[in-house]
């Protein structure tokens, strides 16, 4: 909406479809991951977009992340605050959108994970 009140978005008549994947210490388990994915995909989610991940790769998140792509849906997901090139996922899989944080003034933050396998960078950080 563009109401003059705080912000305005790109997208005033989305629907947003939240799926709890993590506990209340923001911990997680791979196979969670992967259900929230699968469970977004099958209830006909257009986006899934993804601030968390880990290392290291799993089949079965990658399943998860293709099976997302193959109903059409565009995944996007964070690059990670490791401060590292390591490959982080679910960014990191084809198919996903891998998204570096960088400042106000356009940086790259200290703590964002960077390297070949990252596709933007966009601000998150103050």
């Amino acid at each position: 909406t563009d109401n003059n009140i705080g912000m305005a978005g790109i997208c005033w008549n989305c629907k947003i479809m939240a799926v709890k994947v993590l506990d209340s210490d923001t911990q997680g388990i791979t196979v969670d991951l992967a259900d929230g994915i699968t469970y977004a995909a099958e209830n006909d989610a257009d986006v899934l977009s993804m601030s968390l991940g880990g290392y290291p790769p799993s089949s079965l998140l990658k399943n998860a992340v293709d099976y997302a792509y193959s109903q059409g849906a565009v995944l996007v997901a964070a690059a990670g605050n490791g401060a590292t090139n390591e490959k982080f996922y679910p960014a990191t899989f084809d198919n996903v959108i891998a998204v570096a944080a960088t400042n106000y003034k356009d940086i790259k933050i200290d703590a964002s994970n960077y390297g070949s396998w990252v596709d933007v960078a966009a601000p998150g950080w103050d």
